[in-house]
């Protein structure tokens, strides 16, 4: 990749990249990871962004028949927008859903608008940080994602059981949250903590280990759901779609999640920062 555009801004320094294939990246504080991708001739990334497109079919909603692509979502936020890529895969799949995107840094919003094509008249962006905008908003979602998670840096008020009680008194009584959280080949404990945390919260926390990476997706429901039914509804997805297409490589890798060990976040304890630092070192 080479690099099209790099910015100074008052929270980062961003670049973006851009391949022979014309698809875009987005680079924050040049860490490991990638923020946002966008390639103009397709929506899905191979990556763990598309994983977040299945959550709708988690809802409790869906359970009792076949979920139809629009029927049971009608509101979509999304803490940590970046570029847009998560709201360009939903306002694709789900008809123009509208969705609330926040964001932290006014010039990767500029940035997303100007390389990454993240013009959705659907999508509406707050540039201010996502527990803040949660704290002082009164509307209720169908799907809450989380991807505010730079590769080894948690901010770690975006990660304790109180956010996720937060996330909780937002959610549609079939609401789904969905996060992405970063493991190595061998340590998992980044993400058994997460599942602790949201086990404290929510009554069923599910496991998607994306392959070919080292993200893991998890999902968790404010009302009673199962693997089999997440599997049965994913599995009347047509799979010549978009969505099929994500379908196809989740329903082999979903499980449920179960808290072990006692690390579990809060505002008064969350040693992120340990955990991550010790994933640099894992194998």
């Amino acid at each position: 990749p080479h690099l099209i555009y790099e910015q100074e801004s008052y929270y980062s320094y961003i670049q973006v990249t851009q391949t022979g294939d014309g698809t875009r990246q987005l680079l924050i504080n040049e860490d490991a990871g990638i923020h946002s991708v966008y390639n103009p001739k397709t929506i899905l990334t191979n990556e763990y962004w598309d994983d977040f497109l299945v959550a709708p079919y988690l809802s409790q909603a869906s359970t009792s028949g076949v979920l139809q692509k629009s029927q049971h979502l009608h509101s979509v936020c999304i803490i940590g927008l970046a570029g847009g890529t998560i709201a360009r895969q939903f306002t694709d799949v789900y008809n123009s859903v509208p969705i609330d995107g926040v964001e932290l840094d006014p010039a990767v919003v500029e940035i997303g608008r100007k390389y990454f094509d993240m013009t959705e008249p659907n999508l509406h962006v707050y540039t201010e940080d996502g527990r803040t905008f949660l704290s002082t908003t009164q509307k209720q979602y169908d799907v809450v994602a989380v991807d505010a998670y730079q590769q080894l840096y948690i901010p770690f008020h975006l990660a304790t059981k109180e956010f996720f009680t937060l996330i909780r008194s937002h959610l549609s009584p079939s609401g789904v949250v969905a996060i992405n959280v970063i493991h190595s080949r061998s340590n998992f404990n980044l993400v058994q903590a997460f599942i602790n945390t949201m086990s404290q919260v929510f009554p069923a926390v599910y496991q998607i280990n994306v392959s070919g990476t080292f993200n893991t997706v998890l999902m968790a429901t404010l009302a009673p759901t199962s693997t089999s039914a997440f599997r049965a509804n994913l599995a009347h997805v047509k799979p010549t779609t978009t969505l099929g297409q994500v379908a196809y490589k989740v329903i082999p890798a979903v499980n449920q999640g179960h808290p072990h060990g006692s690390v579990v976040f809060t505002d008064d304890r969350a040693p992120v920062e340990q955990m991550t630092d010790q994933l640099t070192f894992s194998p």
